[in-house]
């Protein structure tokens, strides 16, 4: 999950998800992979439970040992990607990442991973040690998600004050725009990266530590040398949330239409480890009118009371081929794991007539539904239905 801070001279893109880089590292730990040598690399991070029990030779080991460091290498932001590695990055998350591949067909078609086909022993102990890396990740997610929206909102005067202060000494320079990449790993343990300037990475507990992150922050704002920064950013400036990315369906559909509302489902927005729905509400003695709100970091009204949600009494169920369901009695309830996870968010800007929902994980081909009820609108079901394999090809 990304949040995005910015000014007129400054931005700040934050990472509290990591799927990538949370995963390697438990299959780091998880096999026991011998790394300490190499820079740019944490120590032990996360709780694994038992290790994946190994029966490799040093020639498999040594083969496993070097494709994660490639991996790792590509997965951190040392330097501006080229087309090249942007492509092998994407090619890596969308396959490793998604459950319904298997680990020897994600080794076939991701070419850094093509070495590990000629060891079958190989291939088995990574398909098990992947299996526990993504229902680990799995199960991390929602807490992920509500301490980024929790840690987001706290700093959010602190990072203005922060970074406005060092933009004002840095004039007289009209165009100057600082910005900053931060990412958040999942772990208790104390550590961070200055990865090269404005990109740095840190383990939960140092963002814990406010005084330390601060500081930290404001190193990383001050390693980014003005002429530098139009120049080195471009796997890193990151698209406003109001231009928002392509959605998957060609236009929207009318789940429901009586003598109170119109429900339609306007966008269905796919992401490497899950997918977004908008749906939208027009009240119909009300007309259109859409309300928004100007401050990005103000908390959202679904959040203050329930009388104020445009969307208080909808249920929804999210319902996968594979047989995975998820039923939300009350949008307003704190974010929590799932199989599949469902989160409400909002969007800037803030649009009371629309609803935004994260599902995740990305579903499997065959019908993937989405069935609605919202007796105080009139409806008593309303159902959405589109096969997985559409999110698949994004």
């Amino acid at each position: 999950m990304r949040n995005i801070f910015d000014g007129s001279h400054w931005s700040i893109q934050w990472d509290f998800q990591a799927d990538l880089l949370n995963v390697l590292l438990y299959l780091r730990d998880a096999l026991q992979l011998d790394d300490a040598a190499l820079p740019h690399v944490p120590p032990l991070l996360v709780s694994i439970g038992d290790p994946v029990h190994v029966r490799l030779s040093a020639t498999d080991v040594k083969l496993v040992t070097g494709t994660w460091h490639r991996l790792w290498k590509l997965a951190i932001p040392l330097q501006p990607k080229s087309h090249a590695d942007a492509t092998d990055l994407l090619s890596v998350e969308a396959r490793l990442l998604r459950r319904v591949t298997p680990f020897d067909q994600v080794v076939a078609e991701v070419p850094l991973l093509r070495d590990l086909a000629s060891s079958p022993a190989v291939l088995e102990v990574l398909q098990q040690a992947r299996d526990r890396a993504l229902e680990w990740n799995r199960t991390r997610t929602a807490e992920r998600i509500a301490f980024g929206r929790r840690y987001a909102h706290e700093v959010n005067a602190q990072v203005k004050s922060l970074v406005e202060r060092l933009v004002d000494a840095r004039q007289p320079t009209s165009d100057l725009e600082l910005q900053a990449s931060i990412t958040i790993l999942d772990s208790e343990i104390e550590w961070w990266d200055h990865l090269r300037p404005g990109v740095f990475l840190c383990t939960r507990v140092v963002a814990q530590d406010r005084n330390l992150f601060f500081n930290l922050l404001q190193e990383t704002f001050l390693s980014v040398p003005s002429l530098e920064v139009m120049t080195g950013w471009t796997e890193e400036i990151v698209v406003p949330q109001h231009k928002l990315p392509p959605s998957a369906l060609p236009q929207s559909v009318v789940l429901a239409d009586n003598e109170n509302i119109v429900l339609t489902c306007e966008r269905v927005i796919p992401c490497r480890d899950g997918f977004e729905v908008n749906l939208k509400r027009t009240a119909k003695n009300i007309g259109t009118s859409t309300t928004l709100l100007s401050d990005r970091n103000q908390k959202p009204y679904w959040e203050k009371n329930q009388s104020s949600d445009p969307y208080n009494g909808l249920r929804l169920e999210v319902r996968f081929a594979d047989e995975r369901k998820e039923l939300v009695t009350d949008l307003r309830r704190e974010d929590r794991p799932g199989d599949p996870t469902v989160v409400r968010f909002d969007r800037h800007p803030f649009d009371r007539n629309s609803l935004w929902l994260w599902i995740m994980p990305l579903p499997p081909p065959g019908a993937c539904v989405i069935e609605l009820s919202w007796p105080e609108q009139g409806i008593d079901s309303a159902i959405f239905e589109f096969d997985g394999i559409l999110l698949l090809l994004q």
